[in-house]
């Protein structure tokens, strides 16, 4: 396996595409590839929904990049009590756009990495699902972001509890019962909307429920019922806008289970509620899609 970093900027080792690639002595085709974004609301990027998910997706066959890309904090919150340096220049803007460079740099290389560029697909969870479905949908909708042309287009998009309805989430976010909650929240907005705060037209334009457009391309999306911080209403809201435009998409709404669970498994758990046996199905039916979909090693 080739595992490396790629550094955006010489000066910043926080920001930086890690690679996921497949020896191809054994296997002579060019790879069905993954891009996944993690989440982590903005404020760090969540380990359990980087390497572990590409390994996962190795196994399977497809080569893998996550995206470390820009946050809120220079590093990982360990508690809420103590917080790290701020990044005092971040915006969205600026996931969105090593996001761009992701795609332009794996088109650039996909002969020495051994990527099929007509298989190239996006992961996103949580927050990092909000940024993968608002790239996705500038590429084929009237623009509505400022972001660099990019030469190839996502095969498909993934989407574990992910946040599509800024204006929904709010009000699902003042309910929830996390102990942390509060303050998370409020650095969350921090991080979306700035100094101003939260504001219902912006939160409206940066809602990708509100720019699926009929070229989209196919759709999965996974989330809980009852997850505690990402109304799950935003989910089935895009589901809905899906299907309305025509475009291809399959909908998972779990009865149990709270936000973040990752796979579901043993592997991703640090602790024993993030082990769900009928969530941890969502990977099962993935694979089952992009076979049908023709994107897998297989096809």
């Amino acid at each position: 396996m080739l595992n490396k970093k790629i550094y955006f900027r010489q000066s910043d080792n926080t920001v930086y595409l890690e690679s996921f690639l497949l020896e191809n002595n054994f296997f002579t085709k060019k790879r069905p590839t993954i891009v996944i974004c993690p989440g982590g609301g903005y404020l760090q990027i969540a380990p359990r929904e980087a390497e572990p998910i590409s390994l996962k997706f190795n196994s399977y066959g497809f080569n893998c990049f996550v995206l470390h890309y820009s946050c809120f904090f220079t590093s990982n919150i360990k508690t809420y009590h103590t917080l790290p340096p701020k990044n005092e220049n971040f915006n969205l803007q600026h996931p969105l756009n090593e996001l761009a460079k992701t795609f332009s740099l794996i088109n650039k290389n996909a002969d020495r990495w051994n990527v099929d560029i007509n298989r190239v697909m996006l992961c996103g969870f949580s927050a990092g699902g909000h940024l993968a479905s608002l790239f996705a949908e500038n590429l084929v909708a009237e623009k509505f972001i400022d972001l660099p042309n990019c030469n190839i287009k996502p095969a498909a998009l993934i989407l574990g509890y992910p946040l599509l309805d800024l204006i929904n989430a709010s009000d699902c976010n003042r309910q929830n019962l996390r102990e942390y909650a509060p303050i998370q929240n409020h650095l969350v907005n921090q991080a979306i909307y700035g100094n101003k705060g939260y504001k219902a037209e912006y939160a409206k334009k940066i809602s990708p429920v509100n720019h699926v457009a009929s070229t989209m391309c196919p759709t999965f999306i996974w989330t809980t019922a009852t997850d505690e911080l990402v109304n799950p209403a935003g989910s089935i809201e895009m589901a809905l806008e899906l299907k309305a435009k025509k475009v291809p998409f399959e909908l998972h709404v779990f009865s149990s289970g709270g936000h973040g669970l990752s796979l579901a498994e043993e592997v991703t758990a640090t602790r024993s509620n993030q082990v769900n046996y009928q969530v941890k199905t969502w990977f099962n039916s993935l694979l089952l899609l992009l076979k049908e979909l023709k994107l897998t090693i297989e096809n």
